[in-house]
């Protein structure tokens, strides 16, 4: 029996098909940006509405050659946020006969466990880095602990990087580094109930597929991985290295190489930084970019 998933985040819908627990399709559009101005306005971007109920019509019509049975709407961050998120569920509504489940940061890193859940054996932590908040989750001594970042790559891009972020260079030192000690505070302060928390191995949720496509122009300098379902992994040092030589293409270049998406390019960039202000807190030593995502949880 097919399932669909359609995950719509602050600043990308994401569209997912399931066989069973098999995911079978996966497609996401990153010009959408439907809370692209929650944090300044708390209201959702009416062209942002607009886009996003277009895109899930697309969504559904794909679903239906699909022969998809089950098809679950999901909503985040700022749909939590915006005082006018009615404006987008009613007409969803409406228009095409979904309700939508707008689920909580705790709701978010429950799933997110949940999709890890057998998959790894010993201590791990994972991250999911989006739009309006991140979530992140440590498997320590076989007991789960979720924190939640209350912020994402908009706040970053907006309050540190907008004049770099609309010149799609993103190679303004000053203003990284500014965003980057900002970051280092707030994941401190995230932890400050368990400084001394530390796993060997972390997890970074959705950026499998454009690590890859970017190993030709950065010369990435990954490895091979044995363990399931995750095929690379980085060392710090070479994290680190990589974070650079992206900044150093500028975004512009990397969206011209990822076609499929080129607004990830954007969004892509700023999540690695606070994926860094992660594993940094955590003393990870051993990085898997991978693609499973929070709602992998929401498949039985």
């Amino acid at each position: 029996m097919k399932t669909s998933v359609i995950d719509v985040g602050t600043k990308s819908v994401k569209h997912y098909i399931f066989d069973g627990k098999k995911e079978i399709f996966f497609r996401r559009e990153s010009s959408i940006k439907i809370g692209e101005d929650v944090l300044k306005t708390n209201l959702l971007d009416e062209g942002g509405i607009t886009r996003a109920l277009d895109y899930i019509k697309s969504c559904l019509e794909i679903n239906s050659k699909q022969d998809v049975f089950v098809t679950k709407v999901i909503g985040t961050d700022a749909l939590r946020k915006a005082e006018n998120s009615s404006s987008f569920t009613d007409k969803l509504k409406e228009d095409y006969g979904l309700d939508i489940r707008i689920i909580t940061h705790e709701e978010e890193s429950e799933l997110l466990g949940k999709a890890y859940m057998g998959l790894i054996d010993g201590d791990f932590a994972a991250a999911n880095v989006g739009g309006g908040s991140t979530e992140i989750i440590v498997f320590k001594d076989n007991v789960m602990q979720s924190f939640l970042l209350p912020l994402g790559v908009n706040k970053i891009s907006q309050e540190f990087l907008k004049e770099s972020y609309d010149s799609g260079d993103f190679n303004d030192k000053e203003s990284w580094l500014k965003a980057t000690e900002f970051l280092r505070t707030e994941v401190e302060s995230v932890f400050s109930s368990n400084p001394s928390l530390k796993v060997d191995s972390i997890f970074l949720t959705g950026v499998l597929a454009f690590t890859l496509k970017q190993k030709e122009l950065t010369n990435a300098g990954f490895e091979e991985s044995s363990v399931k379902e995750h095929p690379i992994k980085f060392s710090v040092e070479k994290y680190k290295e990589y974070i650079l030589k992206l900044k150093e293409l500028g975004v512009k270049n990397l969206a011209a190489n990822y076609p499929i998406d080129p607004g990830y390019a954007n969004n892509f960039v700023i999540g690695l930084e606070v994926y860094s202000a992660i594993v940094n807190q955590l003393g990870s030593q051993k990085i898997y970019p991978d693609e499973i995502q929070y709602v992998h949880g929401l498949i039985e």
